[in-house]
């Protein structure tokens, strides 16, 4: 049997195909991911080291334990947008430039003595050369 014509025109159109994401065309950023990936686990270790001297009076480390912690928050934010293929990637790359250039100059004073201020202030270097190629 047919259905009447009259349960065909009230029957409810489907819903519209969404359109995708403006930004998710782009792909995500692989090597923007894998420096701010690098900077996040560089920087968690060489906060750990800065907290545990000053756990114990050593305050040579307070303003690098304030840069690296500044790095590792703007390192997730800059990983989240890669990961996205956002378009607002270009902007944040831009104050991740500010950033880490702070983080590896402080970590950079103390990477003779300190291992983990060497390892932080490498992997800043690395993503600053991508990071700057963003930004651009």
């Amino acid at each position: 049997p047919s259905v009447p014509s009259t349960i065909k025109a009230n029957a409810p159109e489907p819903p519209p195909t969404p359109d995708p994401t403006p930004h998710a065309a782009a792909g995500p950023d692989e090597q923007a991911m894998r420096a701010a990936g690098g900077c996040i686990a560089a920087g968690q270790v060489c906060l750990q080291h800065c907290l545990g001297l000053l756990g114990v009076g050593d305050v040579a480390l307070a303003e690098c334990a304030r840069a690296v912690t500044d790095m590792i928050a703007v390192s997730q934010a800059t990983q989240a947008l890669a990961a996205a293929g956002a378009p607002e990637l270009k902007s944040q790359a831009a104050v991740a430039v500010a950033v880490l250039t702070r983080c590896e100059d402080l970590c950079r004073k103390h990477s003779a003595h300190h291992d983990a201020c060497r390892d932080c202030a490498t992997h800043c270097a690395a993503a600053l050369k991508v990071y700057h190629r963003l930004a651009a």
